[in-house]
């Protein structure tokens, strides 16, 4: 892994922008903006993560409640009258290789008392999750939980006195599902409080995985995604993303190739050997089509590693609007005017290499020449008014919005805006984080 050195950038993304800052040249730098300053700040964090001597990072980041939702079926809502919510999820408590999801945590407050739920997909039955660290004086106390299993969901609930409060805490799990959940407070007091009731005001039907019956909710077999499709859907991903890919092919120096390695109900994986070497595999779910990818390279990583690259296959089954056509692509490698840090091999790397699929924008860096995705943000509008001269409309996770558009006088730069609004461009322009092609492709 490349360690990187950051570079102190004076001021936010403010005077570096390579060629970019000649485009037009009416365009002024306005400062900072909410969305460069989190590209900046992720980048940081990034580095942070891959230098060794700096110490441990936050394992949490911060999600929407639609993700995690999207991480964990059967997930908790808020109670009734819970304020400052907020979701996080560690992909670091998480175990994909033994089928252990991400940990999932709400902080929030209800009645003027802090509460820490967390829920986690494929933790075993006995596993702690809460985090808390106590002599319990009470229990585990046997319950049974209204609501959550149909009314028939068992739990425990635990209470520690000592001289800073009260602390506490009620576990269940759903052994239909595999999935461990906690619930726990910190007060002064608790005499007399019931956490089973909160606990039980958590349950939400509206996070149901399944409704109906089981006959209603069988996959047909012609909705499934076959190893044929499955092939084909990771082919037309693979040639999107890396435009030169068919060229490589087509000259033969190095191999290239895909196949199935494995299929079965649960999952079908393809492999992919790049001509760089790397076996990277994609881990398909055959029935909703979410792919999550894992990378191994000989001679240097030990072992397959999950990447944060993850797609929908439907998406690029022939015929669909992100493998044809008809829906404009921002094709090849771009990167950010700004410079981000300096390599081991003294070369000064952008803050980001940047990849467009059809509904997100990659923001990445290189590792043994290939792009990997750190964090993207998801596409709102991409129009191509005419060959070559883009639009794209994106939005972040924390809702900050911002457009890239085709120079006027360069087809091979980007120009940033902080804003999806044209009539504030003037003053929502950054140079530093607009982008540029790339050589590296």
């Amino acid at each position: 892994m490349i360690r990187h050195r950051i570079i102190v950038l004076t001021g936010v993304l403010m005077m570096i922008t390579v060629s970019i800052t000649g485009c037009k040249g009416i365009k002024k730098e306005t400062g900072s903006s909410s969305v460069v300053e989190s590209m900046e700040e992720k980048a940081t964090e990034t580095a942070s993560k891959e230098e060794p001597d700096v110490g441990m990072g936050n394992p949490w980041e911060e999600i929407t409640e639609d993700e995690a939702k999207k991480s964990c079926v059967r997930l908790f809502k808020a109670p009734d009258g819970a304020k400052d919510q907020e979701w996080t999820k560690s992909e670091a408590l998480g175990d994909p290789k033994n089928e252990t999801g991400p940990m999932i945590q709400l902080n929030f407050k209800l009645d003027g008392m802090d509460f820490t739920a967390r829920a986690q997909y494929g933790a075993a039955e006995d596993a702690d999750i809460s985090g808390i660290y106590a002599d319990w004086t009470e229990g585990p106390d046997d319950v049974i939980l209204a609501n959550w299993g149909g009314g028939n969901m068992s739990g425990k609930t635990y209470r520690s006195v000592d001289d800073l409060g009260y602390t506490d805490l009620i576990t269940w799990y759903d052994i239909e599902i595999g999935i461990k959940y906690s619930l726990s407070v910190t007060a002064d007091d608790l005499a007399g409080f019931d956490i089973q009731a909160v606990a039980e005001q958590m349950y939400s039907p509206e996070n149901e995985p399944y409704t109906g019956s089981e006959e209603d909710q069988e996959t047909p077999a012609g909705d499934r995604i076959t190893d044929e499709e499955a092939l084909s859907a990771v082919k037309n991903y693979c040639h999107e993303n890396n435009p030169d890919l068919e060229r490589i092919e087509e000259e033969g120096k190095y191999p290239v190739y895909w196949d199935i390695e494995s299929s079965d109900e649960k999952e079908i994986v393809v492999l992919f050997r790049s001509y760089t070497g790397a076996q990277i595999r994609y881990h398909i779910n055959p029935e909703s089509g979410d792919t999550y990818v894992a990378e191994f390279v000989p001679g240097i990583t030990s072992e397959e590693e999950k990447t944060d690259e993850s797609f929908n296959v439907r998406d690029y089954l022939s015929g669909n609007d992100a493998s044809s056509n008809n829906k404009p692509s921002v094709k090849g490698t771009w990167e950010t005017g700004s410079i981000g840090y300096e390599a081991d091999d003294g070369t000064v790397q952008p803050l980001y290499y940047v990849k467009f699929t059809d509904s997100e924008i990659n923001y990445g860096h290189l590792k043994e020449g290939e792009f990997v995705s750190e964090y993207s943000d998801k596409i709102s509008l991409i129009e191509e008014p005419e060959e070559g001269r883009y639009k794209v409309q994106a939005e972040t996770s924390n809702g900050g919005k911002y457009t890239y558009q085709t120079c006027e006088t360069d087809k091979d730069t980007l120009e940033f805006f902080d804003t999806w609004d044209e009539k504030e461009f003037p003053e929502k322009y950054s140079g530093g984080a607009s982008l540029s092609r790339s050589n590296y492709q």
